[in-house]
């Protein structure tokens, strides 16, 4: 594996993966690689990286890496100065391939989400979800600023996912306080989930970011000390506006 710096620029990621990491109005980030610490089973100590594509050994993707040890409970890519704002449309697109977790007694959250940046709602807005009962993608909408009130919808499950295979995901949304915001899912060209309504924070002030990994909260929720190790592979991210589903969907099969 490739280990990166605690932050790198946006240009610095580019030339290690070969390919644009954003794509829109000229929009690029500052990545933050977060917790990077934590012995794995096999003996390594890094967490976020660079790794060949395990499916295609001409490509590379991200390796993010999670253990039942570590003092952090998130190993991460953090877009947090590329923010989202009120009323536009969006397109992030990413791909993912993880292990076989299916026997799992606990939660993470993996792949993707997108969340507040408040420390008063806390929650990812839009997130995969994997648990004992499958795969599922979460939107959330809050018609306050306290993070109790936030209301789930799980726009999509699947409890017969596979493990090992990469899963392209086009995620189309716009964040608004009245009925027209939208959240549209595609997995493989496909639709497969899709919500309408209120979808981020209820002041229409605060903004949101894309991040990409692997996170475990505990709590009432014990890490399944039976996989003591979690890795999500990731391409991509890559965020467009204005753009059409078909177009970024057939931009993500070429990586």
């Amino acid at each position: 594996m490739i280990p990166l710096a605690a932050a790198d620029s946006a240009a610095g990621f580019v030339q290690q993966l070969g390919s644009p990491l954003w794509q829109s109005s000229g929009a690029t980030g500052v990545i933050s690689a977060g917790g990077k610490n934590g012995t794995l089973v096999d003996g390594s100590v890094i967490r976020v990286g660079i790794v060949p594509d395990p499916l295609d050994s001409t490509k590379t993707c991200w390796a993010l890496r999670l253990n039942q040890t570590d003092a952090d409970v998130r190993s991460e890519l953090t877009f947090g100065n590329t923010p989202f704002l009120m009323g536009k449309k969006y397109l992030c697109a990413v791909a993912t391939n993880f292990g076989d977790w299916r026997t799992q007694k606990d939660e993470v959250v993996a792949g993707f989400q997108i969340h507040s940046p408040d420390a008063d709602v806390a929650e990812p807005w839009m997130a995969l979800y994997i648990s004992p009962a499958g795969l599922r993608v979460n939107v959330r909408s809050c018609p306050s600023l306290v993070q109790s009130a936030s209301v789930d919808h799980v726009i999509y499950q699947d409890d017969g996912w596979l493990p090992y295979v990469w899963d392209r995901w086009v995620i189309e949304f716009k964040f608004e306080d009245a009925l027209n915001g939208f959240c549209n899912l595609y997995r493989n060209g496909v639709q497969v989930g899709s919500y309408t309504g209120p979808m981020g924070v209820a002041d229409g002030i605060r903004t949101s970011y894309f991040k990409s990994g692997v996170y475990h909260w505990s709590g009432s929720n014990p890490w399944d000390a039976s996989i003591p190790t979690r890795q999500a592979l990731i391409k991509g991210p890559y965020l467009f506006v204005d753009d059409s589903v078909s177009v970024v969907d057939a931009m993500l099969q070429t990586k």
